[in-house]
């Protein structure tokens, strides 16, 4: 984990606990509300970082953008590519990829046709 997940993490179970305390033990409205008005910002705060972290990690490509074309041409279908890490992902429809967390770089490839856009897609070095 890198630092801004453990923030979340520690953050958003701050909230949780907050959250679960005011749930559990508030003996009236208010105190519900003021613990809410705590454990819930916490929670929103804590995705926050956590989204921040994951949109910022940049990982070395595994591969060059040769040796992905390869594997791509020669790859039975389906699959996927994330053309940031460079790397072929064996889930058919990935929602994001596993290495780097990222759903916007994945190609998914069902078809043929779509090997092409899975080539175009990862460019050039």
């Amino acid at each position: 984990m890198q630092g801004g997940e453990v923030a979340a993490a520690v953050v958003g179970g701050t909230g949780l606990c907050v959250l679960g305390y005011a749930a559990a033990f508030a003996p009236d409205a208010d105190a519900f509300w003021l613990a809410s008005g705590v454990g819930l910002p916490c929670l929103l705060f804590a995705g926050a970082l956590q989204w921040l972290s994951r949109r910022n990690r940049r990982l070395d490509p595994v591969a060059t953008a040769a040796q992905l074309k390869v594997q791509v041409k020669d790859r039975p279908i389906p699959f996927s590519v994330c053309v940031r890490c460079r790397v072929v992902i064996e889930l058919p429809f990935a929602i994001a990829c596993p290495r780097c967390g990222v759903a916007h770089d994945c190609v998914a490839v069902s078809e043929e046709s779509e090997r092409s856009i899975a080539m175009a897609a990862i460019g050039s070095d």
